[in-house]
């Protein structure tokens, strides 16, 4: 059994170490995001030069052969997991969003939530996934260990 002056130091040097990979974490992710939004204006350009519509179904992935694929082939349907980066994504570009918000901005994008009741498939990924979390007064659902983006109200007032 350790002493507890050494519990306490490991305890602070790893909590130090994960708000230093928390920081890495995001630094990151702006990186994805730079980049997605590269890769969308170039598969827009893309589907301009083969005559395919230029549809709101371009939306970075983390697969990058599934975005050629809604490039050619239009919508698509996703289950399971994949429902999650769809939810990841449009948070990150809209903001904290209820379930029904959420899934009108996936399909937006040109992609169909499977199931017979698709907002309902939404709220349970939302519900029984450890990405995301309720914020309170109904405000909506956000990503864990995200900052949670200033609401729109908050900006102007700025």
């Amino acid at each position: 059994m350790k002493p507890l002056p050494e519990l306490l130091q490991e305890r602070q040097r790893l909590a130090a170490k994960l708000e230093s990979l928390e920081h890495t974490a995001r630094l990151l992710r702006e990186e994805l995001s730079v980049i997605d939004s590269e890769l969308s204006e170039r598969f827009a350009q893309l589907a301009n030069a083969l005559g395919v519509p230029a549809a709101s179904s371009i939306c970075p992935s983390r697969r990058l052969g599934g975005e050629f694929a809604d490039l050619l082939g239009g919508p698509r349907k996703v289950s399971g997991s994949d429902i999650d980066t769809w939810i990841e994504t449009v948070l990150r570009e809209h903001g904290p969003m209820r379930p029904k918000q959420i899934w009108e901005a996936i399909l937006a994008k040109g992609v169909e939530v499977s199931g017979r009741d698709p907002v309902n498939n939404v709220s349970a990924r939302l519900s029984n996934s450890d990405r995301f979390y309720k914020l309170e007064s109904g405000q909506g659902w956000w990503i864990k260990d995200e900052p949670v983006p200033p609401s729109q109200e908050i900006q102007d007032l700025v």
